[in-house]
């Protein structure tokens, strides 16, 4: 079943101070103004489907070893609107004033003076020169999800309001384990004190050997559980995660029989297993399984077979990709099964599809996603600052960003990994997460139902 997390407010005071300062909603001042876990990334798509949180890449040219310190970003990045944090929690005080600042790679974010009435937390930061690297894909193909990342980790490191000097320092991945290499050496080189990055699950075995006897922490950003290992940490939603959550709500709700329809491929082999392990666990029992090969014929085939048996089925989980998954829920109605009599679940790496929330056929559907109000804050912010929309896992990018400042002001001079893996939890736009020792993690998921008017909330994540 699905393991909470504790209440991060259990989290040292500190690190818990800083994280909710950098990751609670911003409003500007005086303005007016969304592979499974064998190979890649959590979003949309088919072949590249992330913090806080599927399909394995297809195949990239090497790109050229990273750059060196002092390389602008990619792309001239639009200061973000002065902001200032409202921090709803009153044990942290009044916030300080607004000191934002938009750091570049190789410029230094000094810290503001001291604002009176602001937590003598925030003032007493330890003098240490934190360098956070930035692993991420800044050409090629998945270029412009690299770019919108990086976006967001200056949003954090803006929203950071001084504490401890920080050297932000992208570097170009490629998205191919060769680059992940390079850019990883190169940033170690610099004096990386922590690594985000990289974004897909089959760069980290490149990094992860070099940040180990460097004893540098990753933070990967992919939902990629396999890559993790202690040390090097995989922010990502992972699909058993939310697997184990719809299983849960659904036993709660009385299901008792299961049945799932699932594509053929290493993500569909990842959520039956997790699934079959997750009714097991809750004492059910799944009574069909139909796997597709992702084309309409056969996932038409696999929901009728499904629909044949709909009689000794309680629940029904429809797992995929975007495209797989509106396919499958498409032929839902069409062969009668009806979302007002047997539950239906949705499971995918593509949560944050907008066209999930616009496909009838859904309407009365459960899925378990950090579709919470934080996050369309942070959707909000990332347009205004920036005058796009953000993409599939900007949030995370912020989340990572947010998380390194923090630990990294919390260990001064210790070591990272305990703080990191602080059993508190820690929460971000992604929602509250728990980094475990292995390097996995564990998320608290609300339970949306999809309906007319955009998806509600109807079940919390667990405190």
């Amino acid at each position: 079943m699905f393991v909470p997390v504790p209440d991060a407010r259990r989290a040292p005071r500190a690190l818990h101070r800083l994280l909710a300062a950098l990751a609670i909603v911003a409003t500007a001042a005086c303005a007016t103004t969304v592979p499974g876990e064998g190979d890649g990334v959590q979003g949309a798509g088919g072949s590249r489907p992330n913090a806080a949180r599927a399909i394995p890449p297809s195949p990239r040219p090497a790109v050229p070893p990273a750059p060196p310190v002092g390389n602008p970003t990619p792309s001239p990045m639009p200061a973000p609107a002065q902001v200032q944090p409202q921090i709803t929690s009153a044990a942290l005080g009044p916030p300080a004033a607004s000191t934002n600042q938009v750091v570049t790679p190789g410029q230094v974010a000094t810290p503001p003076a001291t604002t009176e009435g602001a937590p003598a937390d925030f003032a007493a930061a330890p003098a240490v020169q934190a360098k956070i690297a930035a692993l991420l894909p800044l050409s090629g193909a998945n270029a412009e999800i690299g770019t919108a990342l990086l976006d967001a980790m200056n949003l954090a490191l803006a929203d950071a309001r001084g504490g401890i000097p920080v050297d932000f320092l992208p570097r170009d991945t490629g998205g191919t384990p060769e680059g992940a290499r390079a850019a990883a050496q190169s940033a170690i080189e610099a004096g990386a004190t922590l690594l985000v990055g990289p974004l897909f699950g089959a760069e980290i075995p490149a990094v992860a050997d070099l940040a180990r006897a460097a004893r540098v922490p990753v933070l990967g950003l992919t939902n990629n559980a396999a890559a993790a290992s202690p040390g090097v940490f995989v922010l990502g939603m992972l699909p058993k995660t939310q697997v184990e959550r719809s299983v849960g709500f659904a036993r709660g709700k009385g299901a008792r029989r299961f049945a799932l329809v699932a594509p053929n491929d290493d993500y569909g082999r990842l959520v039956e297993d997790a699934y079959r392990r997750a009714v097991t666990a809750g004492g059910g029992q799944v009574a069909v399984v139909e796997r597709h090969g992702g084309d309409v014929p056969g996932i038409s085939a696999a929901v009728k077979r499904i629909a044949a048996a709909i009689e000794r089925i309680d629940a029904l989980l429809i797992a995929g990709n975007g495209d797989t998954l509106l396919l499958a829920a498409s032929f839902v109605p069409y062969f009668d099964i009806d979302a007002r009599e047997k539950h239906i679940m949705v499971a995918t790496v593509a949560w944050d599809d907008p066209r999930l929330a616009r496909e009838v056929a859904l309407f009365g559907a459960h899925m378990a996603a950090p579709l919470t109000k934080r996050r369309e804050d942070f959707a909000r912010r990332y347009r205004e600052s920036f005058g796009r929309d953000a993409p599939l896992l900007a949030s995370l990018g912020y989340d990572a960003a947010a998380l390194a400042i923090a630990a990294l002001r919390e260990a001064g001079d210790g070591a990272l990994g305990p703080v990191l893996a602080n059993p508190g939890g820690f929460e971000g736009y992604e929602g509250i997460f728990r980094l475990l020792p292995d390097g996995t993690n564990v998320r608290q998921l609300p339970i949306l139902q999809f309906q007319r008017g955009g998806p509600r909330i109807v079940d919390e994540a667990a405190e």
